[in-house]
């Protein structure tokens, strides 16, 4: 049960605060019916939506076969895209016996990429995060299609902000963090942490495209994460190489040289 919160109303919260707190009660979405449930199991991957590379694939089972992969790639190879695809077939597929995945919940650092700054943005909080997340909705509807994503977004898919995940627990779930390059080992730390029963964990991101700042011999957490949890059984790591990218040809080459 969530823990009310109104006599933290009114000021700012500290560390400790954050600690006590119970922050599942952002975007949460009302009990599953059973209607939507199988409404869930009709939908259809599109025509196109095959994964397109033998790297691609064999992520797609990785995911399938643990509960945490850790996953590195250049941009375009289709990081994204596969994991999305993967978490879609794990939530949809109720035959399997013990899938008891009723949420998709998506992650990204709050952070702005490269020299940019945009400053100030207005609105409330789903406003203000909407463009970090729009990337993984323009990939489930290459994958599902614009119907498909509203009747998602509205019951089976929940925005998870880090910064508000301390003291929640992800329960029948696939969670994807996107951008994990981003995390400092203690940011991974405490997302990992929430892994709770009957899920899964997806972890990606370049790690050529670092945009926090890091101090010297300091590792980002997810390249912390590929040499901490070498051997663990369940855990599975994949890296995609630039000769895997898929987005424009001639990107091969652009990032080579970079």
């Amino acid at each position: 049960m969530t823990k009310k919160r109104s006599s933290k109303r009114g000021r700012n919260l500290t560390s400790e605060d954050h600690e006590e707190l119970d922050f599942y009660d952002n975007n949460r979405i009302d009990v599953i019916k059973a209607s939507d449930l199988n409404q869930l199991s009709e939908i259809k991957f599109k025509a196109n939506s095959a994964l397109k590379t033998d790297s691609q694939k064999k992520l797609a089972q990785k995911i399938r076969e643990n509960k945490i992969t850790f996953i590195k790639g250049a941009a375009g190879t289709g990081k994204t895209y596969a994991s999305l695809k993967a978490a879609l077939e794990v939530l949809k597929d109720k035959r399997e016996p013990n899938n008891e995945t009723t949420r998709l919940f998506l992650s990204k650092p709050i952070v702005e990429a490269g020299d940019e700054n945009i400053g100030f943005l207005p609105g409330d909080k789903d406003q203000k995060v909407a463009p970090y997340y729009s990337s993984f909705y323009s990939n489930i509807e290459k994958l599902v299609g614009k119907d498909a994503v509203k009747f998602l977004k509205g019951k089976f898919i929940e925005e998870k902000i880090i910064a508000y995940e301390r003291g929640s627990t992800f329960d029948n779930c696939v969670a994807i963090f996107d951008e994990a390059q981003n995390l400092t080992i203690n940011g991974l730390k405490l997302f990992i942490s929430r892994l709770g029963e009957n899920s899964k964990m997806i972890i990606m991101g370049d790690t050529d495209q670092i945009d926090i700042k890091l101090k010297d011999g300091q590792k980002s957490g997810l390249d912390d994460a590929f040499t901490r949890f070498e051997g663990i059984d369940g855990v599975a790591f994949h890296e995609f190489t630039e000769d895997d990218i898929v987005r424009s040809k001639i990107l091969r080459t652009i990032m080579k040289r970079y």
